[in-house]
């Protein structure tokens, strides 16, 4: 009985894993960037990751990493329902984790968040 279920498990765990493929962050518009290696320093970049648009004044994009950090005038728009500012961005897109410092803002159409920080999951539209 043991041996049918850890077959089991092992010709379903593969697919599981498949469905949480990570995406890139896509770097879709930058008025200047300077590469060092492989990290860019970006200037009023606008990044896309899934159903999200983020935007800032500044970024440091780490893409091997799939991590950037954004800093001043931060704007998150998820869906056209949810809205986040601050002054200081980290997002990882493996983990779909925004950590925002500094002046946040989170504004959904019924409510209005005020906060010094927060993490938020773009995936489950959870922040703590």
């Amino acid at each position: 009985m043991q041996r049918i279920q850890l077959l089991i498990l092992a010709l379903i765990l593969p697919i599981a894993l498949l469905g949480q493929q990570k995406t890139k962050i896509k770097l879709e518009d930058n008025r200047t960037g300077k590469m060092q290696g492989a990290i860019t320093y970006l200037k009023f970049p606008v990044f896309r990751h899934e159903n999200a648009t983020l935007t800032a004044d500044s970024a440091v994009f780490y893409e091997n990493r799939n991590v950037f950090e954004a800093f001043k005038n931060v704007h998150i728009n998820q869906g056209d329902t949810i809205n986040i500012y601050s002054d200081f961005l980290t997002y990882d897109g493996n983990t779909k984790m925004a950590h925002l410092t500094s002046n946040v803002r989170m504004v959904d159409k019924d409510n209005t968040l005020t906060t010094n920080t927060l993490d938020y999951n773009l995936g489950t539209k959870e922040g703590n």
